[in-house]
């Protein structure tokens, strides 16, 4: 008879090479074994037949009541690249191997990560081995030769902890378009044809719908702020659009009369709003 159980290695400055397993050794009348024995371990990548594709013979292993433990690899260097399943074959003195054979737990295949330990500090790392999200606090440094798509350099600003500098994308630009009262509720932003910025929002102080034309991309000057309805608590909740005409549409909430408007015609008719369209 005969029981055993997989342990993890222990842990060391590298990567361990070995593998320690315990076991419990008894004999045909399911006594325990007290004496040393010959033992011999294989490594397949089939749980039954297939050829042996690492073996170890330990020619005298200590069995104290049925337990013994062995350190496997400290014969033969277990070379393996622990990248698929191995089953492990158990054989006692002049026996056949034991049946069925052991899979092998999960801490082995740690083993593995000795491959990353022989990495040049240059070596290249494939996009598609990279997954998730990295936090900035995990990169220092430069990066070097680095093709970044889109908006994502001005996105990762500051994520870096060295890489990037305030200087290497265009600095945000934050304006005050209206300060009276307490207003910007709301807001709903959309890029007139001319690349201006036309904002709708409610204005809370008054409980009127406003409308913010900016004068220029950075809405710093040139700036036209007008008051489209202010019939009632009206502007809640607005939602802006720029017509096929160049003009502003806007839907919104009108809380005196609990009802949904559409201020398409009153936008229209306030040339002051628009003023500067084409």
């Amino acid at each position: 008879m005969f029981a055993l159980a997989l342990l993890g290695g222990i842990a060391q400055a590298q990567v361990p090479q070995r593998i320690n397993y315990q076991g419990y050794l008894g004999n045909a009348s399911g006594q325990p074994i007290n004496a040393p024995v010959q033992m011999v371990f294989k490594l397949y990548d089939v749980a039954s037949g297939g050829t042996a594709l690492w073996t170890e013979t330990q020619a005298s292993v200590a069995v104290t009541n049925g337990i013994f433990n062995v350190a496997l690899g400290a014969v033969t260097p277990i070379t393996l690249a622990f990248d698929q399943p191995y089953w492990l074959g158990v054989t006692v003195g002049t026996d056949a191997e034991m049946t069925p054979r052991q899979p092998l737990a999960s801490n082995p295949y740690a083993m593995r990560a000795k491959q990353a330990d022989g990495l040049a500090p240059s070596a290249p790392v494939a996009g598609s081995q990279v997954t998730g999200t990295i936090a900035g606090s995990q990169i220092s440094g430069s990066l070097t030769n680095a093709t970044l798509g889109g908006n994502t350099l001005a996105q990762v600003q500051g994520q870096f902890v060295a890489g990037l500098q305030p200087t290497s994308v265009a600095a945000n630009v934050i304006t005050t378009v209206d300060s009276t009262g307490l207003v910007g509720n709301y807001a709903s932003l959309t890029i007139d044809m001319e690349g201006r910025p036309v904002i709708a929002y409610f204005d809370a102080t008054k409980s009127d719908l406003k409308v913010a034309k900016c004068g220029n991309a950075n809405c710093s000057a040139g700036n036209t702020v007008s008051i489209v309805d202010s019939t009632g608590n009206v502007g809640k909740y607005p939602s802006l659009v720029i017509g096929v005409d160049g003009l502003p549409v806007i839907a919104y909430y009108d809380a005196t009369n609990v009802s949904g408007k559409q201020g398409a015609s009153t936008l229209r008719a306030s040339r002051p709003l628009i003023s500067g369209h084409g």
